[in-house]
């Protein structure tokens, strides 16, 4: 009877040990895929900034034809664009509640189930 406890604790141990390499797998790609994103992101907010600044020099050049109402709206809009970009990034380098693994031997911390 014991060698089948020590049996079935074994498996336990094997078990968790594996949902923490899951755990950390899960991590990594989430890391991997904001990495992504994030890029993406940056590389379409680089572009529409390039696109304003051009847009309003050759209008201060007068290259081009734009009226103040559009260029302010345009300016406006690439400003608030920028400030939400800022927001985000901000918002995932500084998260509120951050997960945390569980150390192995230890409950997770957090309210107790109810009891049933």
């Amino acid at each position: 009877m014991s060698s089948r406890r020590v049996v079935s604790l074994d498996r336990q141990a094997a078990r968790m040990g594996r949902a923490e390499d899951l755990q950390l797998e899960s991590l990594e790609r989430d890391i991997e895929l904001r990495t992504m994103f994030g890029k993406v992101l940056l590389g379409i907010a680089i572009v529409v900034n390039l696109a304003t600044i051009t847009l309003v020099t050759l209008t201060a050049l007068s290259l081009a034809r734009l009226s103040d109402k559009l260029l302010i709206a345009l300016i406006s809009s690439t400003v608030a664009e920028l400030a939400g970009l800022v927001l985000v990034v901000a918002k995932y380098l500084f998260p509120t509640g951050r997960p945390t693994l569980p150390r192995p031997g230890r409950r997770p911390s957090g309210p107790d189930p109810p009891s049933g």
